[in-house]
């Protein structure tokens, strides 16, 4: 029973930091634009809120602040995550799955190091055997498995195991998104979509610093009729959690730099997963301090490395 309970613990742990790139790769949005005929006739109307001055100012705001948190370089980053079931045969909700993801990630070169920490349940925690240190790089994780994975991957003492990044999307079960995430030069255009309504909601204070809070709302239908560069990210949300209507995040913009503070997505109705139940929720926030730090990943010696296939 252990090997497959490690399997779903190590995808369990490609997850987080999938999850930590897809939103890092929020930061590097380009002003790229490209419409279709249908989305001429879905985001035109002169009574639609998303053609409003402010609503098509807040929205080049965003893919703005998100440009020049890319152009920054290597940028020090905190994730926490956690996944909730909802509230069954009169318990209340429970987290199923809850950690943090934190290190430095270039979002340019798509390059970093990371250290995965799974605090609950503690079964997948003592699984992990502590938290997991990753090194991203050209589309490879590399990483030394705990003994308690160790054997399971394949790997002698101290031998890294290299993961391609392309495996996520069939790993990850998450759809057309898993595509996007693999390749977080593919999240890009999160906030490139004439679908979305922003809404300004003033001067808020975030780790200390001085930010403008805004919140989102992009209906996915809406966006993937949009077309444009964004459509293949809002296909995948689509494919992730089938009942959403729209997607919703909280997003912190610098008001010294106008660089991307804090993301804070929530995603509901999912279907049920390594450890969670169906209709469970996901809430993941990211926080992007110390732009400009250098990253620069070396890979260790091949005769070190043993590709691994999970």
């Amino acid at each position: 029973m252990i090997k497959p309970n490690i399997k779903s613990v190590t995808r369990v742990m490609i997850l987080v930091a999938a999850a930590s790139l897809a939103l890092a790769a929020c930061s590097s949005s380009k002003s790229t634009t490209t419409t279709t005929s249908k989305s001429t006739t879905t985001t035109t109307s002169t009574n639609n809120p998303l053609n409003s001055k402010a609503n098509v100012a807040a929205q080049a705001a965003l893919q703005a602040s998100a440009t020049k948190t890319a152009a920054a370089g290597g940028v020090n980053l905190s994730l926490t995550f956690n996944i909730t079931n909802p509230s069954a045969n009169g318990h209340p909700p429970s987290v199923a799955i809850a950690g943090s993801l934190s290190g430095t990630y270039n979002m340019s070169s798509n390059e970093g190091n990371l250290t995965v920490d799974i605090t609950t349940p503690l079964t997948i925690s003592q699984l992990i055997g502590g938290p997991l240190h990753l090194s991203i790089l050209n589309g490879e994780a590399y990483f030394i498995p705990p003994s308690t994975l160790a054997s399971t991957l394949g790997t002698n003492p101290g031998q890294y195991a290299e993961v391609p990044l392309s495996t996520l999307a069939t790993l990850l079960q998450l759809g057309k998104l898993g595509s996007s995430i693999i390749n977080p030069s593919g999240l890009f255009n999160l906030f490139n979509t004439k679908a979305m309504l922003v809404t300004n909601l003033g001067s808020a204070t975030v780790n200390g610093v001085a930010t403008t809070h805004y919140t989102t709302s992009v209906n996915l239908d809406t966006a993937i009729a949009d077309g444009g560069p964004a459509k293949s990210i809002y296909e995948g949300l689509k494919s992730t959690s089938p009942k959403e209507a729209s997607a919703t995040s909280q997003v912190w913009i610098g008001t010294a730099n106008d660089r991307l503070r804090q993301i804070s997505l929530s995603i509901a109705d999912l279907p049920s997963g390594l450890v969670w139940n169906q209709g469970a929720t996901m809430g993941i926030t990211l926080d992007i301090a110390q732009f400009g730090i250098p990253v620069n990943i070396t890979p260790p010696p091949a005769s070190q490395v043993k590709q691994v296939t999970l």
